[in-house]
């Protein structure tokens, strides 16, 4: 008697008898789809992407970058960029990107290929930044002494900063007259799964 009474209860008030928790689901549903169709297209309003970190965080940051449809934006970095792991570590998302470096032992410059070859011949490494900026320091001051004109410290900043014309295996060098450095950094791109040159 009973179950035909909750039956014709049901019958007269269908929205009542409903299930509670189909309701639920049905709601969250409706909510998942309104988040869906809102989600934003991202503004890519730049040309290149800066970030100035080492190599390691940038094969972290990187694939964040298609994974939110970001694409085709190049990365420029610092120096800290150079090394054989990123492309090993994240290759695929850090194509043409930009970083300087202060010397590339794969250049094809022939001071340089010999530097590297005499390098790993006497220490059986392969030469990094610091040997090459002491390499290039003794050869610089090797040239100014064998000019035979320097007598006394004046003469030997005098030469120092009109030596304009020394290239070693880190690049170009000179001073200028407050004796700061001048360098024009290399700059490396990623290309497949190497380091380049940039012409």
């Amino acid at each position: 008697m009973l179950k035909e009474q909750k039956m014709a209860e049901a019958k007269e008030n269908p929205e009542e008898s409903a299930n509670p928790e189909e309701e639920q689901g049905e709601g969250e549903e409706a909510e998942e789809k309104g988040d869906e169709e809102e989600e934003p297209e991202p503004i890519v309003d730049f040309d290149a992407v800066f970030i100035p970190d080492n190599y390691q965080q940038i094969a972290l940051i990187a694939p964040h970058f298609p994974f939110n449809s970001i694409f085709n934006v190049p990365f420029l970095g610092t120096s800290l960029w150079q090394s054989p792991e990123l492309i090993e570590m994240a290759g695929e998302y850090v194509q043409r990107a930009i970083f300087p470096s202060g010397f590339f032992k794969k250049s094809e410059s022939a001071t340089v290929r010999e530097f590297v070859k005499a390098y790993e011949q006497n220490f059986d490494s392969e030469p990094g930044i610091l040997a090459a900026n002491g390499y290039d320091t003794i050869c610089f001051l090797k040239n100014l002494v064998a000019k035979g004109t320097i007598r006394t410290r004046k003469d030997f900043r005098e030469e120092i900063f009109q030596y304009d014309d020394f290239y070693g295996v880190t690049g170009a060098i000179a001073f200028d007259y407050q004796g700061e450095v001048e360098k024009d950094p290399i700059l490396l791109t990623i290309t497949g799964k190497n380091l380049h040159i940039l012409p």
